[in-house]
C-alpha cells in the first residue's frame, strides 16, 4: 500500500504526502544533516520523534535520481541570492 499521490518526486504542494511513507528514507536524512552540522560545530538537538517507528508500513526507503537532483538544483538556483552571505564553508563540499 502506498500512499503517495505522485509517483515522482515534487517539492511544493504534494511533497509532504510523497514522503509520508518514506519514513526510513527521512530517518537517513535527517541523521546525515544532524551529523553534518554537528561536524560543523553547530550545537543541535537530535529531534527525530522515535514514536514514528509503530508505523512499519511507512518506514520505506527512496533512492534519490538525477532528476530529483536536477529540481533540486534549480530550485537552489531559482531562490539563491545573487551574493550569499559568508560562510567558512562556501568554497567547501559537504563530505569534505
Amino acid at each position: 500500500m502506498t500512499l503517495s499521490t505522485s509517483e515522482k518526486y515534487l517539492l511544493g504542494k504534494g511533497h509532504v504526502i510523497f514522503f509520508r511513507d518514506k519514513l526510513f528514507f527521512l530517518k537517513k536524512r535527517y541523521e546525515a544533516i544532524h551529523q553534518e552540522c554537528l561536524n560543523r560545530g553547530f550545537s543541535v538537538i537530535n529531534r527525530w520523534p522515535e514514536s514514528v517507528s509503530v508505523y512499519h508500513n511507512l518506514w520505506n526507503d527512496y533512492q534519490v535520481t538525477e532528476e530529483d537532483i536536477s529540481v533540486n538544483m534549480a530550485r537552489i538556483k531559482e531562490r539563491m541570492p545573487i551574493k550569499a552571505r559568508f560562510s567558512p564553508y562556501f568554497d567547501r563540499k559537504i563530505n569534505e
